[in-house]
């Protein structure tokens, strides 16, 4: 009566994965990213089809129990008293259930796509840095080479603004780069 085990676990691995799916088919669907979020998309179908593997387990398991087989069958009869098989099966169904428990910290079964959201932050915070000093410094570069030294010093004051600037938009609102003295916003060690 081993298979039993193996059955309860397999179910309660079906019950998990399809939730979970659900769970993070109906984000996807509320914020519309289907196509602008494939890593949310992608662990939707991998929950999706594992429950569907775990459910043809089951359904073995079960059909095998009222004396109907099939080639399959006969495969599956031997995987469920696979002691390991036994032994995992419900070490895996409780790692689902945790997993479920722990939805509410995890925002992107509930919310969509933080993960999308973060790298489409950090690529607009890249892009306004690039604009707002790297392009000054090679602006003054290229000044310096063709012996422009003013188009340089205006160039490099335009990125000593701008990098003035992303910092306060970085420190947030009412900060002033003014009050800062040199070091303060080092960080401690390298990385």
């Amino acid at each position: 009566m081993m298979w039993l085990v193996t059955v309860a676990g397999h179910s309660i691995l079906v019950v998990a994965y399809i939730w979970i799916a659900l769970i993070i088919g109906r984000g996807q669907t509320r914020e519309k990213q289907w196509r602008s979020n494939p890593l949310a998309s992608a662990t939707f179908a991998i929950f999706l089809t594992c429950a569907i593997g775990h459910g043809v387990h089951v359904e073995h398991a079960l059909l095998l129990n009222v004396g109907i087989e099939s080639e399959s069958g006969v495969a599956a009869r031997t995987a469920m008293s696979d002691w390991l098989l036994i032994a995992w099966t419900p070490v895996t169904a409780f790692a689902a259930i945790y997993y479920l428990s722990k939805r509410h910290r995890l925002r992107i079964l509930q919310g969509g796509a933080p993960l999308v959201e973060d790298l489409v932050k950090r690529q607009n915070e890249a892009r306004i840095l690039h604009e707002g000093v790297i392009m000054h410094v090679q602006d003054a570069h290229a000044a310096l080479e063709r012996g422009d030294e003013d188009a340089a010093r205006r160039a490099i004051e335009a990125g000593m603004d701008g990098s003035q600037k992303i910092i306060a938009a970085l420190l947030g609102k009412g900060s002033s780069v003014h009050h800062l003295r040199p070091g303060d916003l080092r960080r401690g060690k390298a990385t």
